[in-house]
């Protein structure tokens, strides 16, 4: 008779390795349809310069993320890090814009403190542009770091994100839950449920939902992958602007 027991715990550890040099991909993909609403004068004004009522959008965004890591101290992590790749697809109606850059050249120091990513330094390019678009990039990369624990199936644990636009037009809250599904010999599987809700300060209403997959190495205790998908629904907070639009 042969007897296999499986693993029954892990020790879990959320935190980015120290000493060490990785790239990172973050890759968002955005599907939806902006309903514009007015009266007739400003919706024939739209319609003159190729604005639909129902306007369909695909957004892709799609970076690689080349990150440094530095001695960690029970004050502070250092870290800095380039934009390698940035890949940017854009669909509006059939109309497509697609950009490949990269910003290898403006390197951006930080450090985790308490939990918390601080940014320390942004080189600068001498270009405005150039320099204004690296500041409007999405930089929370290092999560908030989880002290080694035991963990079995079933387990939770959860993360709290604020996030908001470059422009600031929004702001949205997200309670992101994993739980333990499934240990292997060298990996675990989390199962993600998002919630979502905007900020009271935002110029938006927003709230959703979302599912997701995180594969953990809880042999040498780091993310293999982390894929998620969310639906919002949002509308424009009504302005002294009579335009509104709904996504």
């Amino acid at each position: 008779m042969i007897c296999i027991n499986a693993q029954q715990t892990i020790d879990f550890e959320y935190a980015p390795p120290q000493n060490s040099h990785f790239i990172i991909n973050n890759k968002t993909e955005t599907v939806g349809t902006v309903k514009i609403s007015g009266d007739k004068a400003e919706m024939e004004a739209l319609k003159k310069i190729g604005y639909n009522q129902d306007r369909k959008m695909s957004y892709e965004f799609d970076i690689d993320v080349n990150m440094k890591t530095f001695e960690k101290t029970e004050e502070s992590f250092p870290f800095e890090f380039n934009y390698e790749k940035i890949k940017i697809d854009v669909d509006s109606d059939g109309k497509k814009n697609n950009q490949l850059l990269s910003f290898s050249d403006i390197t951006i120091s930080g450090d985790l403190r308490k939990d918390k990513e601080v940014i320390t330094h942004i080189s600068q390019s001498g270009e405005d542009a150039k320099d204004n678009f690296i500041k409007s990039m999405p930089r929370e990369f290092l999560r908030q770091i989880i002290s080694k624990k035991s963990m079995k199936v079933g387990d939770q644990f959860i993360f709290e994100k604020a996030m908001q636009s470059a422009t600031a037009q929004f702001k949205i809250n997200g309670t992101f839950s994993y739980t333990l599904k499934k240990i292997d010999p060298e990996v675990a599987y989390f199962e993600i449920i998002i919630n979502l809700k905007n900020d009271q300060d935002s110029s938006m209403v927003l709230s959703g939902n979302g599912t997701g997959e995180m594969v953990y190495n809880h042999i040498n205790h780091y993310v293999l992958s982390e894929n998620t998908t969310s639906n919002i629904e949002a509308s424009k907070i009504e302005r002294p602007s009579r335009l509104r639009f709904k996504l």
